[in-house]
């Protein structure tokens, strides 16, 4: 996944020119390409090409990312009793936390770039919109909303429910 700009980024205006996204039906290519200015195919700057078995734009919805990942299915596959792992990798910077948590994070810095000298970011999970909400919630709601269908819940519902985390409670959506 490509993820989206971040507020500073966008205020510095900054753009994503250096890489090139295409689709081509489920799979996908990412062309890294020399920033601009930085020498010659001759200097060793050359284009490279990444294909992938599915591609996220920046544009693409954490609903999206979800569905198009099937990760729900994996979901079931744990509620049938096998084991089940979604890894995140990549670049720091990359977008592995957007698309895992989607929480928003108070980088105590304001809209200006992370710099060394700033406070460690606290997540404001609970300020979190359902629609900006990533894997790990949507599997937690899933999960529960299964378990629930299958009689094993507390009754209690799993919509609006809560799970417990570091620095807070998460937000569960509605499945």
């Amino acid at each position: 996944r490509i993820r989206p700009l971040l507020g500073w980024e966008q205020a510095e205006g900054l753009e994503s020119t250096a890489l090139q996204l295409r689709q081509e039906g489920e799979f996908g290519e990412i062309t890294l390409r020399p920033r601009p200015g930085e020498g010659s195919e001759s200097a060793g700057q050359r284009k490279r090409a990444f294909r992938f078995n599915g591609v996220f734009a920046p544009e693409s919805s954490q609903q999206d990312v979800w569905e198009l990942s099937r990760i729900d299915s994996l979901v079931g596959k744990v509620v049938d009793g096998f084991h089940a792992t979604v890894f995140a990798y990549g670049q720091t910077g990359s977008g592995k936390t957007h698309t895992m948590e989607g929480f928003t994070y108070n980088h105590h810095n304001g809209s200006s770039a992370p710099s060394a000298a700033a406070a460690r970011p606290k997540v404001r999970a609970n300020d979190a919109p359902p629609e900006r909400l990533g894997i790990v919630p949507r599997a937690v709601t899933s999960l529960f909303s299964r378990l629930e269908a299958l009689g094993g819940g507390s009754g209690a519902g799993a919509a609006g429910a809560t799970a417990g985390a570091e620095g807070g409670d998460v937000p569960v959506p509605p499945a």
